[in-house]
């Protein structure tokens, strides 16, 4: 299988998507998507994209949930084709994520919800890990830890929850997937303030948009912008911030 040189990878590359092609697996006769991008450490990219299936199908492809039909997929300078199971789950663990398709433990409270991941891929206390939890879901305008299930949870308190699980640890890449489609604009100080802390110490962070006015926000110090269309993801460009 024809794979990209080690050269064309840019050092200290978080994700790096090259020439990639991904079809949806639940609906072959549906959704293609087309990728180039990459993203280096302190970066923050902005992508407009209408389409929940084709934002999934985007976020399964950076976590090699997905196989391209050509292209080669990298995170962390890893070639998810390279990887196991085991190994792929591993590197995932370097990933927040919230998802477009939302992805809560139904049978959980949203606490719990929050807090499983690190408790079972990290060596934290768990007291430490409550404590980090608590001070997210602050930070997103929650009072605590919500305890409630995420059925009875109300849908604008699950966003703010979903954003601070995505933040947990200290993630080299966060995903986000349409985080504000209830929220805007006023979880928008806190959550660049998150994703500020993350660019600092070297992470990365892909922040997926429907809506208009935050993408075309003059004020958020993205890097790149893109806009998907037609299946194609397409550079518009942005403020090397």
């Amino acid at each position: 299988m024809k794979s990209i040189g080690a050269r064309a990878l840019k050092p200290g590359d978080v994700l790096s998507l090259e020439g990639v092609t991904v079809r949806e697996a639940e609906n072959p006769a549906g959704g293609v998507l087309t990728l180039d991008m990459r993203l280096a450490r302190g970066d923050l990219h902005l992508v407009f994209c209408t389409s929940r299936a084709l934002t999934s199908l985007l976020g399964d492809t950076c976590l090699g949930l997905t196989t391209p039909s050509s292209g080669v997929a990298r995170l962390l300078d890893r070639d998810w084709r390279d990887l196991d199971r085991g190994q792929a789950h591993g590197l995932r663990a370097h990933v927040g994520r919230v998802l477009a398709r939302g992805n809560w433990l139904e049978t959980r409270s949203v606490w719990d919800n929050l807090v499983l991941q690190q408790l079972h891929t990290t060596q934290r206390s768990g007291t430490a890990i409550n404590r980090e939890a608590g001070r997210l879901a602050r930070d997103f305008g929650l009072p605590g830890l919500p305890v409630d299930y995420p059925e009875t949870c109300p849908p604008a308190d699950l966003e703010r929850a979903a954003c601070a699980r995505a933040f947990m640890g200290r993630p080299a890449l966060v995903i986000l997937e349409h985080p504000m489609t209830l929220t805007y604009p006023e979880m928008l100080a806190p959550l660049m303030e998150a994703i500020q802390r993350v660019r600092n110490r070297g992470g990365a962070v892909l922040l997926i948009t429907s809506l208009t006015g935050l993408f075309d926000d003059a004020s958020i110090p993205v890097t790149q912008r893109h806009r998907i269309a037609g299946g194609l993801m397409v550079a518009l460009g942005g403020d090397r911030a």
